[in-house]
């Protein structure tokens, strides 16, 4: 039996049967219960600028440089220059998203000349000969090493305290390690002399020279637009037994158990309190004053008391002359090497320790926040940097100790865990190297997040963490 339709479907299927649609007739009958499905907007792409820059740099003292604050100067006045980059840097979301730098090097090591790589354009390869030391010798390879260091420099301190975060830019996590390996260096030829000045000079064959030992910079800075809302944005909760998934957009929180972010936020803060991160010298083979390093923990720059119970930002491993240099001021400990006689006769042992506590009300408070305790899942990445505090050079080939030095890390709150890892550390000026890699509270964050109820709650058991009234989480 044919089924009766209703008024309004039969309106439908007449208005269908008169109309077209792309050489179609229309489906006669819509049911009125079809609603059209929402369109998901696009998501916004970042809105960027590229700034390239040009400059003379030295290996030492880079932000001293006039060139350092002429690229700082440029950036800045880009931002100026574009109303809404300045007051997305004001709210601190403009982001390094592509970080390029090659760096020069004049044409002269020591007493040498050496063949470059680059005619003085600094573009087209050098095709040359006269120079005394060719492409396969010592002297042209710690050259071009040194045009790649003398860019790994200008990185570092760009990315340093007296960088682009002076301007309020930030990078974004992993360009920084990324432009580090893969800078590049070439050797530039200015007459097979060291540069005269930062601006050109006439050589003895008469030519025109401009510097070489400079660094070539191309950096984009990034933000996202602001962001349309549509429909799919509105919030979607669906609970499941002990789960939570909260959608919003492109957003999903998932909530499992009666845990919430800031317990497990806390569990992090209880897990790496009072941890002890030791930089210590106890080997037979060192015995010079050029060997400081800021030291870094997920990120954040360690502070110390030394032996004078003065607060400092470093690790000093400077073992030579305890009674005269001022930044020898680690805790002095026994070591492999033999004890040293002072100028009066008495004895001080080679060895050094640099103790660093991490806790929630010492001097590296700041360490207890949820992007720097969370960075790598719970892990603990130790990194350094070798700093010139004024005292030179510790050889031609070498700014700071070539690999001195042992990490060592404590965690009380897992039993007193210990691990121990000897290192290398970073010998340029301006160089960052991550030192050590520790598990730390790794575990702690794979038991948090794998969802089972009985396991979390056994962690905050551990850790004394539970719903008390007017129990205040540490932010």
């Amino acid at each position: 039996m044919k089924k009766k339709l209703t008024l309004v479907e039969e309106l439908h299927r007449m208005k269908g049967l008169m109309s077209y649609e792309n050489g179609q007739y229309r489906n006669p009958i819509i049911m009125e219960q079809e609603k059209p499905q929402p369109v998901k907007a696009e998501k916004p792409q970042p809105v960027c600028k590229t700034i390239n820059f040009s400059g003379s740099f030295p290996i030492g003292n880079i932000d001293k440089s006039n060139s350092f604050k002429g690229f700082i100067d440029k950036v800045n006045s880009t931002i100026k220059n574009d109303e809404t980059l300045a007051a997305k840097v004001k709210e601190g979301v403009v982001y390094v998203t592509e970080f390029k730098l090659i760096g020069g090097a004049s044409n002269f090591w020591k007493k040498y000349s050496v063949t470059p790589d680059l005619n003085n354009d600094r573009k087209t390869p050098y095709n040359g000969d006269g120079y005394t030391k060719d492409k396969n010798s010592p002297e042209y390879k710690k050259n071009k090493e040194l045009a790649k260091n003398r860019a790994k420099g200008v990185a570092t301190q760009l990315a340093g305290k007296e960088g682009l975060s002076t301007i309020n830019v930030k990078f974004e996590e992993g360009v920084l390690q990324d432009t580090l390996n893969k800078v590049e260096g070439f050797v530039i030829d200015t007459g097979g002399t060291n540069d005269k000045n930062t601006t050109g000079w006439q050589g003895k064959d008469k030519v025109n020279y401009k510097p070489g030992q400079i660094v070539n910079i191309s950096i984009t800075i990034c933000y996202e637009p602001a962001k349309e809302e549509t429909q799919e944005d509105e919030e979607e909760v669906v609970t499941t037994g002990d789960t939570t998934v909260v959608t919003t957009g492109d957003t999903t929180v998932v909530t499992t158990g009666d845990t919430t972010t800031d317990e497990q936020t806390e569990v992090l803060y209880e897990c790496f309190n009072n941890s002890v991160i030791e930089v210590v010298y106890d080997n037979g083979n060192h015995n010079c004053d050029h060997a400081i390093y800021e030291i870094f923990a997920n990120g954040y720059l360690l502070k110390r008391e030394n032996r004078k119970g003065k607060m400092v930002n470093y690790a000093s491993l400077n073992n030579k002359s305890p009674w005269k240099d001022k930044f020898d001021d680690a805790e002095i400990i026994k070591s492999n090497q033999k004890a040293k006689k002072t100028r009066k006769g008495n004895k001080y042992e080679m060895g050094r320790r640099n103790t660093f506590i991490l806790a929630i009300d010492g001097i590296n408070k700041e360490f207890f926040n949820a992007d720097t305790v969370g960075k790598h899942e719970g892990k603990m990445i130790i990194s350094a940097k070798c700093v010139d505090k004024g005292a030179g050079k510790w050889n031609a080939g070498s700014d700071c100790h070539k690999g001195v030095g042992k990490i060592k890390i404590e965690l009380p709150s897992l039993n007193n865990i210990k691990e121990e890892v000897v290192v290398k550390t970073p010998n340029t000026f301006g160089e960052v190297k991550t030192l050590a890699d520790f598990p730390a509270c790794e575990n702690v964050v794979k038991v948090m997040t794998q969802g089972d109820k009985k396991r979390i709650q056994q962690v905050f058991k551990w850790f004394g963490i539970g719903k008390k009234k007017g129990k205040k989480n540490r932010r």
